[in-house]
């Protein structure tokens, strides 16, 4: 009896070791080129950056409609998209990107919910997310299409159905992209609404935001510059602007 509470107690604090280990882990981003998002973060007249609960680019002097919410993905702090975000609020947009809890998306799915009713003067969302990031915003508009003008996956897909009738869904995947690849793309087509739009782009995972180039080891035929200016002019046809 007593070898049995051992051997239990052994694989509770070996568990309890193995999760922390993890926490600590996801809790550490992935690392950026900060020069780039350094310069992206700082406000000037074109727009405003601001940094309290959420990551929030506005444009500056102009009337604003539609709103952007960003879940970034996994082991990720939402600035490591800053330039490609700004560029989104330079063309009319008022951006929100969600930090996470232990930058891990699907600690807290619902945050579009409260980040929707911190910006009331928004009458039109649009819900992005990049990689574990898109999947999370998948899981919201599962549940929550009915707050939503539409849904954006940059290299993502959702772990669920969510292919009824009345959500709009933009697909942007990069072809030479190893994490979320065509197959996968390709895989989860029925899980989305007939209507959806895809764009396949050039480029790879990492090109999406602003990571170092000791993550990106991935092929690189384009520059980020291009990949982001595809991935911009695609999420806006989308929207509209």
């Amino acid at each position: 009896m007593k070898l049995l509470k051992r051997l239990l107690l052994s694989i509770v604090v070996l568990l309890a070791l193995s999760i922390a280990a993890v926490c600590l882990w996801m809790m550490r981003p992935y690392p950026v080129q900060q020069d780039a998002i350094d310069q992206a973060l700082r406000s000037d007249e074109a727009v405003q950056v601001s940094r309290g609960e959420y990551l929030v680019f506005t444009p500056a002097n102009v009337a604003v409609d539609r709103g952007f919410i960003f879940y970034p993905g996994g082991k990720t702090d939402p600035t490591s998209f800053a330039p490609l975000l700004r560029a989104l609020a330079e063309a009319g947009l008022r951006v929100v990107a969600v930090p996470m809890p232990l930058n891990t998306a699907f600690l807290d799915v619902d945050s579009a919910t409260r980040a929707i009713a911190a910006f009331p003067d928004i009458n039109h969302w649009f819900l992005a997310g990049h990689s574990l990031g898109g999947v999370a915003a998948a899981m919201y508009a599962q549940t929550n299409a009915n707050r939503l003008d539409g849904l954006i996956l940059w290299a993502a897909y959702p772990a669920a159905d969510i292919s009824s009738p009345g959500l709009d869904v933009l697909s942007i995947y990069a072809h030479d992209d190893l994490n979320t690849t065509l197959g996968d793309i390709s895989k989860h087509q029925d899980w989305l609404p007939e209507n959806t739009v895809y764009v396949e782009i050039e480029g790879n995972h990492w090109q999406f935001g602003h990571f170092s180039d000791s993550q990106n080891q991935q092929p690189q035929k384009i520059s980020r510059e291009q990949q982001q200016s595809q991935i911009l002019s695609a999420t806006l046809a989308f929207i509209g602007q």
